[in-house]
C-alpha cells in the first residue's frame, strides 16, 4: 500500500463507522490496522496510526470473545499486540495491554465452557441472539450479543402504550406490531382473572444493550413470557410464573400463539452465537428445528464437549408447559395476603413511578447494582453502570498508594468488583489498611466483601509467625488480591499478604464463597507484586507466575510454579531462609539486573510494577515491567520472555530513556546511551536463571536447555 490508497481507505473506513456499532465496528477499525501493518513501512505506519487509535479503544471496553469463534478473536489478540508495538502509539501501551489482559481472561473463559471444563452459567434469565447487521446475513462474518431485556407494566387509562428503550424516534412498525401482540396473548393467557385486569396498560421495554438496533419480530416469544411472568407478579394472582434456567428464545409469534419461523439461514447464525456463550437452552420454533440441530452437531466436531440443549416449539403455550423452563407455581395464601395490604401504598406512589418511567434517570435510580467506581478524595465511589452514585468506601488512612494509581490493573490488587455468589448482584472485595474504620483488633490490615448494598459479609487477615536464620517475623501483613479462577466450581482469588514490618510475604488461595483458605502458603523473600494464572504449556495443568522482589538477592524475580505447588518458599540464599519450611518446586525461576541508574541513585534495588504482568499465548511471551526509579513510580525498562526458547527480549520505557541518557549526556553514566541495542544488550545478559542447581547466565541457561530438548 502506498499513502494514496491508505488515505482512500481511510475515507472509506470514516464513512462506514457511522453507520456500524458493536463488533462490527470494531472490526472494520482492525482490518484498517491490519492493512497499515501488512505494508510495512514505517513512515506509513506512524502516519496514519493515530488516526482511529481512540475508536479502537473505545469499542475494546466493552468487546466481549463471546458469540463468536474464539479464532476469531485470537485474531484480534494477535494484532493489538501487533499495534502495541507501533512507536507513535507507545503512550497508548498500558491501556493495550489492560485491554489485552481483560479479553485474554474472558478467552480463557469461554474456552473452558467450549470444552467442558467450566459450566455453564447457573443464573435464571430469558434472552434472545440479536445480530449487529441483518441486512448483511449472508455475509460469512456476522456479530451479534445476547439481549436481555426488564418489563414494566403499569395501568393506563385509554390506551395500551408501548415504550422501547432505547428506540428511534420512531418504534419500527414489524417490532411494535410483535410487542402488541405478544402482550395480548399474554393477557388471554390470564382469561379466568380477566375482570381483574385492566383495559389498557402502559409497558415499558428496556434492552439492557444500549447499542443494539432492534428490528423485526423475532423477540416476540421472549416478550410473551416476560409479559406472562411480570403480570402475574402484578396483579398478585395465584399462580406466579418465571423463568426457570439460563435460556435463549428466538422466533415471533403471530395472533393465535404460533412461532414464527425465523428463516434457515438466520436460524443457523443465531445458533452460533448462543452455541458460543454461556447460555444452557436455546429454544428455537418447530420449522427451524432441522436447521438448528444440523449447525450444533457442525459447531460439535469442533467442541464436542459443548452441551448446548436445544427445544424446538410450534406454539407459545407449548413453551409454557415445559416446567424444565418455565416454572408456575401458587403462591401461598399468607404471601397473597401481605401483597395485597401492601397495594394501597404502591397505588400512592403510582403516579411519580410513571413519570419516571419515561426518563433515563429512572432506568438510572432503578438499577442498585455495582458496576464501576470513581475515587474521590479518601473514597472509593461504588457506581451502577449508569455512572449514578449508590455507597461508598472509605480509604482514609492507607489510601496513599491508592491516591496515587492512575492503572486500573494496579488498583485491582487493592479492590474488586465481581458476582461471588452468582446471583447477579456484585459483591466488592476490599483491602484496608490498619487505621481504616474496616479495622478491627482481630485483623489489623485486612480484606473485606461487602455485599451489594455495602453490607459487609465477612472480613479477614492474615496471621502467622516464622522465623528465618535472620529474625522472627510476626504479623501484622497486608493483604493484595490477584488473579480469580475456580476451583470445584466455587469462585476462589490468589491472595499475598506482604509482612508490614519485615521483607517476607505469603501466597495462598481463597475460596470467596466460603471465606476459607483453600492452598497451602507460598513464601517469598520479598514483596510479591504479582501472581497470574495460566495453563500449562506443555498440558492443561494451571500453573502460577510470581513477580516479586528477593530481597537476599537483591534483585527483583520471576518465578513460575504448579499451581498445585502453591507452597514452601521461594528460592533464597541461606541467611534469608525460613526455617523448617521446605523449598518450592519451581519450574523456572530468573533474576533481573539492577540498572547503573539504579545505583547512581543510591537505591538498595530496583522495584517490579504492581499488576505489570501480561501473558500472549499467540506471541508466546510473558511480559513485565521494571521501576528503575521506584520512587517515583518512572523510569520503567519492559521485558518480555519468550517462554518456548527462554530467550529474553529488553525495551526501555520513555521516562527512564529520558532520565538516563541525561547523565550519560553529562558524564555522570557511562555510554552506551538507553534505549539502544547495546545497553539492551548489557542488560540481559545480566539476567541469572536457575538450572535447578544454582543460577548462571542466560546465554548458559539457554544454551543447558535447547541441548535438553
Amino acid at each position: 500500500m502506498n499513502f494514496k490508497e491508505v488515505e482512500n481507505q481511510k475515507k472509506l473506513i470514516s464513512e462506514v463507522l457511522t453507520h456500524v456499532s458493536g463488533k462490527t465496528k470494531l472490526f472494520e477499525i482492525c482490518s484498517f490496522y491490519s492493512s497499515l501493518i501488512d505494508a510495512n513501512d514505517k513512515n506509513l505506519i506512524n502516519a496514519y496510526s493515530l488516526d482511529f487509535i481512540y475508536e479502537l479503544l473505545s469499542e475494546l471496553k466493552s468487546f466481549t470473545p463471546f458469540f463468536q469463534k474464539p479464532e476469531k478473536t485470537e485474531s484480534l489478540l494477535s494484532l493489538l499486540n501487533k499495534i502495541k508495538q507501533i512507536d507513535t502509539l507507545k503512550s497508548f501501551v498500558d491501556e493495550l495491554n489492560a485491554n489485552i489482559l481483560h479479553i485474554e481472561t474472558s478467552l480463557s473463559q469461554l474456552k473452558n465452557i467450549l470444552n467442558g471444563t467450566e459450566p455453564v452459567s447457573q443464573k435464571q434469565m430469558l434472552s434472545f441472539p440479536l445480530l449487529e447487521s441483518v441486512s448483511n446475513i449472508n455475509q460469512q462474518d456476522s456479530f451479534g450479543v445476547l439481549e436481555s431485556f426488564s418489563v414494566r407494566i403499569t395501568k393506563n387509562k385509554n390506551q395500551n402504550k408501548f415504550i422501547f428503550v432505547p428506540s428511534e424516534k420512531k418504534i419500527e412498525e414489524r417490532l411494535l406490531l410483535q410487542a402488541e401482540n405478544s402482550f395480548q396473548l399474554a393477557l388471554n393467557y390470564f382469561h379466568w382473572h380477566k375482570k381483574r385486569l385492566s383495559k389498557f396498560h402502559e409497558v415499558l421495554i428496556y434492552f439492557e444493550n444500549h447499542t443494539a438496533s432492534y428490528e423485526g419480530n423475532s423477540l416476540g416469544a421472549a416478550l410473551t413470557i416476560a409479559f406472562i411472568e411480570r403480570l402475574s407478579l402484578i396483579y398478585n394472582l395465584p399462580y406466579v410464573t418465571r423463568i426457570k434456567g439460563n435460556i435463549a428464545v428466538t422466533g415471533g409469534v403471530d395472533e393465535t400463539g404460533n412461532i414464527i419461523s425465523v428463516s434457515s439461514e438466520m436460524c443457523r447464525k443465531k445458533v452460533e452465537l448462543v452455541f458460543y456463550s454461556d447460555i444452557d437452552t436455546f429454544v428455537v420454533p418447530k420449522a427451524d428445528e432441522e436447521h438448528a440441530r444440523n449447525k450444533i452437531a457442525g459447531l460439535n466436531k469442533s467442541y464436542s464437549n459443548r452441551k448446548l440443549n436445544l427445544v424446538a416449539v410450534e406454539g407459545i403455550y407449548d413453551l409454557l408447559n415445559r416446567r424444565d423452563l418455565i416454572d408456575i407455581k401458587k403462591q401461598p395464601v399468607v404471601v397473597r395476603a401481605a401483597k395485597g395490604i401492601r397495594k394501597n401504598w404502591f397505588v400512592s406512589t403510582l403516579s411519580v413511578i410513571l413519570l419516571l418511567i419515561l426518563s433515563f434517570l429512572w432506568i438510572n435510580n432503578y438499577d442498585d447494582n455495582p458496576f464501576t467506581y470513581e475515587l474521590e478524595q479518601n473514597q472509593i465511589v461504588i457506581k451502577n453502570k449508569y455512572n449514578r452514585s449508590l455507597w461508598e468506601i472509605d480509604y482514609q488512612g492507607g489510601g496513599e498508594y491508592i491516591k496515587k494509581m492512575k492503572w486500573a490493573p494496579a488498583l485491582e490488587t487493592y479492590f474488586r468488583i465481581l458476582d461471588v455468589n452468582g446471583d447477579g448482584k456484585n459483591e466488592i472485595l476490599f483491602c484496608y489498611a490498619s487505621n481504616s474504620k474496616y479495622s478491627n483488633a482481630s485483623y489489623s490490615d485486612g480484606l473485606v466483601l461487602f455485599n451489594w448494598k455495602g453490607e459487609i459479609l465477612w472480613r479477614r487477615g492474615f496471621r502467622k509467625d516464622l522465623f528465618s536464620r535472620r529474625e522472627h517475623l510476626t504479623p501484622p501483613y497486608s493483604i493484595s488480591i490477584f488473579d480469580t479462577l475456580k476451583i470445584n466450581n466455587n469462585p476462589c482469588i490468589i491472595c499475598c499478604s506482604n509482612n508490614v514490618n519485615s521483607y517476607v510475604s505469603a501466597a495462598y488461595i481463597l475460596d470467596l464463597s466460603a471465606n476459607k483458605v483453600i492452598s497451602d502458603t507460598l513464601w517469598s523473600p520479598g514483596f510479591i507484586n504479582d501472581i497470574r494464572v495460566i495453563k500449562g504449556i506443555n498440558g492443561n495443568e494451571k500453573e502460577i507466575l510470581v513477580l516479586s522482589c528477593n530481597n537476599s538477592f537483591q534483585k527483583n524475580c520471576l518465578s513460575k510454579l504448579m499451581l498445585n505447588e502453591l507452597k514452601g518458599q521461594l528460592l533464597v540464599t541461606n541467611d534469608y531462609k525460613f526455617l523448617n519450611i521446605r523449598e518450592a518446586k519451581v519450574l523456572n525461576c530468573f533474576l533481573f539486573p539492577n540498572s547503573d541508574y539504579n545505583s547512581f541513585s543510591k537505591q538498595r534495588m530496583n522495584g517490579t510494577v504492581y499488576r505489570s504482568l501480561t501473558v500472549s499465548k499467540e506471541a508466546k511471551t510473558i511480559r513485565f515491567s521494571i521501576n528503575e526509579d521506584s520512587y517515583e513510580i518512572l523510569g520503567k525498562v519492559f521485558y518480555n520472555w519468550h517462554y518456548d526458547t527462554n530467550e529474553f527480549e529488553i525495551s526501555i520505557g520513555n521516562d527512564f530513556r529520558v532520565m538516563r541518557d541525561s547523565l550519560v549526556a553529562h558524564g555522570e553514566l557511562p555510554l552506551p546511551y538507553t534505549d539502544t541495542k547495546e545497553y539492551r544488550e548489557k542488560l540481559r545478559k545480566q539476567i541469572l536463571a536457575w538450572d535447578g542447581d544454582k543460577f548462571i547466565p542466560l546465554d548458559e541457561y539457554v544454551t543447558k536447555r535447547a541441548a535438553q530438548k
